[in-house]
């Protein structure tokens, strides 16, 4: 019997990430999977779910990885500001994938993931949910400075955000796996998902928040007796 996470509607979704995260590659930001995920949890409530989504193409995890002063600026935890204001109540993040391509030692990450955690549960308590790296075929893309990582380090990397998130109370999606290695959901480029693959990313979040959210199935006895 899984633990009931979360036993009301959410209210305001922060999706926090990367340039997938952002929408990239999509074909547009509507069939990205944040706002397809917000639409999904909209149809099981009887209220929408506010979407702010603060992520930045090319970034990682925190000023204090070696790869941050050539990275795109905020990094992932510089983002208390948009969060804060938010007031979300689920916070779904989305990083390490461009840490493990530029070199970033997992200690590392977990130091800063889990620092970002708990200065977040400071000011909010949101639902938090961890997902793990994405699948990508194309290890080259990104030159010198994203072009670092191999299969076995995203491996490295999903195994981390998983113990992560069990030890501080977070729920886990293992994306690397929704793909099943399905290469026809990569973009051309070989990193980013094309529509396939933001509504996979999108289906697998919503699967984890089903089998923990009871507050996801409290207007359903209103609308099954019609």
């Amino acid at each position: 019997m899984p633990i009931d996470r979360w036993p009301e509607s959410f209210t305001s979704l922060v999706a926090l990430g990367e340039s997938i995260t952002s929408g990239s590659s999509a074909s547009s930001y509507e069939k990205s999977w944040p706002p397809l995920l917000a639409d999904a949890i909209g149809q099981v409530q009887s209220q929408p779910v506010r979407l702010v989504n603060p992520s930045v193409g090319g970034n990682v995890i925190s000023p204090k990885v070696g790869a941050y002063a050539r990275s795109a600026r905020p990094a992932t935890n510089e983002h208390m500001t948009e969060i804060i204001d938010a007031q979300p109540d689920l916070l779904i993040v989305s990083a390490g994938l461009n840490d493990a391509r530029s070199g970033t030692p997992t200690h590392l990450f977990r130091n800063e993931l889990i620092a970002l955690i708990e200065s977040i549960r400071v000011h909010c308590d949101p639902l938090i949910v961890l997902l793990g790296p994405y699948f990508i075929v194309n290890f080259d893309i990104g030159g010198e400075l994203f072009g670092q990582a191999t299969p076995t380090t995203l491996a490295a990397y999903n195994q981390a955000i998983e113990e992560i998130a069990g030890d501080i109370g977070c729920l886990f999606c293992d994306i690397y796996a929704a793909y099943g290695e399905a290469s026809w959901a990569l973009h051309t480029d070989g990193l980013h998902p094309n529509d396939l693959g933001h509504r996979l990313v999108a289906n697998t979040i919503f699967q984890t928040l089903a089998q923990h959210c009871s507050g996801l199935s409290l207007e359903l006895p209103r609308w099954e007796p019609a």
